[in-house]
C-alpha cells in the first residue's frame, strides 16, 4: 500500500473515531479500524544505494545555478554542419544521473534530434563539473543524505543568425 493511501486511511480512521466518540457509538468499531490501519502501515522506504530517484526532497543543483549551466552549454556547444546549413533545427533532450558524489553519469538521449546533435549535446554535458547532489531523508540515520537522482536537460540547436 502506498504512502498516500496510508495517510488517507489514517485521516478516515481519526474522523471515524471522533465521530463515534461524539455520538456515543460503540468504540470497538473505532478500535478495530485503528488496529487495521496500524497493521497496514508500511514503514518509510529504505533507500537502496543503487536506486535512482526522479523527484527528491532536495533536487540536485548545478554549481552557480541554471544560468551557469546555460552558460556552460552556450560556451561549449559546437553546431554540427547540418544545423549550420539550416537542414536541422530543434531540441534534443538528454537525461543523466547525478550521483551522491556530485558526478554525472549514465547520459542518455531521451528525445533525439539527429545523431550529430545528440552526440554534441552529450559531449558538452560531460564537461560539467560536480553538482551539489540531491538529498533525501533516510529514516535509518534520521538525516538528509545524498542519493542518485535522474536529471533531464533540453538543448536547443538552431542556425546562427
Amino acid at each position: 500500500m502506498d504512502r498516500s493511501k496510508n495517510i488517507t486511511l489514517a485521516i478516515v480512521a481519526t474522523i471515524f473515531m471522533f465521530a463515534t466518540a461524539a455520538f456515543g457509538a460503540d468504540n470497538n468499531a473505532a478500535n478495530t479500524l485503528q488496529e487495521e490501519l496500524n497493521d497496514s502501515v508500511v514503514p518509510a522506504q529504505t533507500i537502496d544505494e543503487g536506486e535512482v530517484f526522479i523527484q527528491t526532497e532536495q533536487m540536485p543543483r548545478y554549481p552557480g545555478g541554471d544560468d551557469a549551466l546555460l552558460k556552460l552549454i552556450n560556451d561549449n556547444l559546437r553546431l554540427p554542419k547540418c544545423v549550420k546549413s539550416g537542414e536541422v533545427s530543434g531540441t534534443c533532450v538528454i537525461e543523466f544521473v547525478v550521483l551522491p558524489s556530485g558526478d554525472c553519469s549514465e547520459f542518455k538521449v531521451v528525445r533525439s534530434l539527429n545523431t550529430e546533435c545528440d552526440a554534441e549535446a552529450i559531449r558538452v554535458l560531460k564537461k560539467m563539473p560536480k553538482w551539489k547532489p540531491g538529498l533525501q531523508y533516510k529514516t535509518e540515520t534520521k538525516k538528509m543524505e545524498p542519493i542518485n537522482v535522474k536529471y533531464t536537460v533540453p538543448i536547443k540547436f538552431a542556425k546562427e543568425k
